[in-house]
């Protein structure tokens, strides 16, 4: 399955603001799928793999300035 690359970059900013985590976007994949296809995932569970840390510094500081807006 495809996502959005505007959803990835909100994943990366939810896994930031819930978790302080600092997840790269292909790490961030699992939870971007969850948050486009929620009907999918209702009333199930669910084990989301969630890896990957190597995001280049300022490319994470501009998901997570222009994500906050």
């Amino acid at each position: 399955m495809l996502v959005k690359e505007e959803t990835l970059k909100k994943a990366v900013y939810l896994l930031w603001k819930e978790k302080n985590w600092i997840i790269e976007a292909s790490g961030a994949a699992s939870v971007a799928l969850m948050m486009e296809k929620k009907d999918l995932f209702t009333a199930k569970t669910i084990v989301a793999v969630i890896s990957g840390g190597n995001i280049d510094r300022e490319l994470f500081q501009d998901i997570i300035a222009s994500e906050a807006n």
